[in-house]
């Protein structure tokens, strides 16, 4: 799904030039997307609801869309995935973020581990997204978290724009709180499962290796099992206060 997208206009030039067209078919799609990537790298989906081809080192897609369909969300998923690794040196995780203290703390896990959770009881400070966040390696030594318009709730909006990572977090459910901070080996093995890519991985398997490799160096993951209460406010706060 995708929330409020007014935020993410810009008049500014375009990493990557997406054109839309018109398609017939069925408003409404069930099921993954045929994804292929062809030996020259350019990637093409379909589905019932959309159709696209997308050629990542020309930064350039169309994408065709059933009209008042959701296929707009699922197309830009895909190509955002093949194009923040070669392009950015980022990762599309399958993550929440909220920013405290101007630092962005990022939670991601597979479905169901309670990322959306989290991010309601988080609620009084800025979502970044509560679905999927884009992080990418600065210039210097930091990791930097990006907002996307992707939602679980789209009722609440997320922000545009990035913040400084002051933690990653791999959220696990449990009866008690604990956490553990993982060796940096494991952390980009936590990253990986967690990053979004469509489609085979190609030449971009080692590319996404190692960003992962070195967001995990360079910030660190922790393991972090919250219960089934409102814990996750009150220990993130503490982090951000923690670290300042």
């Amino acid at each position: 799904m995708l929330g409020d997208w007014s935020a993410y206009r810009t008049t500014g030039d375009a990493d990557i030039a997406v054109e839309l067209a018109l398609l017939e078919g069925p408003r409404e799609a069930s099921g993954e997307a045929d994804i292929t990537v062809r030996p020259d790298g350019v990637v093409t989906a379909r589905r019932a609801d959309f159709r696209l081809v997308a050629d990542v080192d020309a930064r350039q897609a169309t994408v065709w869309l059933v009209p008042g369909a959701q296929g707009l969300a699922s197309a830009l998923r895909v190509i955002l995935s093949r194009f923040l690794p070669n392009a950015m040196g980022s990762l599309l995780l399958h993550a929440g973020a909220s920013i405290i203290d101007g630092r962005a703390w990022v939670y991601f896990g597979p479905s169901g581990v309670g990322k959306s959770t989290v991010a309601a009881q988080l609620e009084r400070w800025p979502l970044l997204s509560d679905e999927m966040v884009a992080v990418a390696l600065d210039e210097g030594s930091g990791v930097t978290a990006w907002g996307t318009p992707f939602s679980f709730r789209p009722e609440r909006p997320s922000i545009p724009g990035g913040a400084p990572v002051g933690g990653l977090f791999e959220l696990g459910c449990g009866a008690s709180l604990s956490e553990r901070r993982l060796p940096d080996r494991e952390g980009t093995r936590s990253l990986l499962a967690s990053t979004v890519l469509f489609g085979e991985p190609g030449d971009l398997a080692g590319v996404v290796m190692d960003v992962a490799r070195d967001v995990s160096a360079r910030v660190g993951v922790t393991r972090l099992v919250l219960p089934r209460d409102p814990a996750a406010a009150a220990f993130f706060e503490a982090s951000a206060a923690g670290s300042r």
